[in-house]
């Protein structure tokens, strides 16, 4: 969506649509966390068994790529993590447009 469909919409029909969509995306990157760290957390328990019953036979070289999933899992969380924040701050605005004021 860009600015001159916000400007064609009613005021709140683009909060609406605002919500809808920002929704949509922060569950989005939920769910590609949760996933991710799923997975990481699948291989870091596979290995770590294989190393308890036997060191020699352990797939330490499914570790190999581990510092670059790692690094996406930061780059999603990170970008999670403002968007929560965004969304508290314009719901804190929005709840301060309810507020009655006859002098600012």
């Amino acid at each position: 969506m860009n600015d001159d469909d916000l400007i064609e919409q009613s005021p709140f029909q683009a909060l609406s649509n605002s919500f809808i969509e920002s929704q949509r995306s922060f569950n989005t990157k939920v769910t590609d966390l949760r996933q991710r760290l799923e997975r990481i957390a699948d291989r870091s328990k596979v290995l770590s068994v294989q190393l308890n019953s036997d060191p020699f036979r352990a797939n330490i070289s499914s570790l190999i790529n581990i510092e670059e999933e790692s690094r996406l899992i930061l780059l999603v969380a990170k970008e999670l993590e403002k968007q929560r924040e965004d969304i508290l701050t314009v719901l804190e605005m929005l709840n301060k447009t309810k507020e009655i004021k006859l002098n600012k």
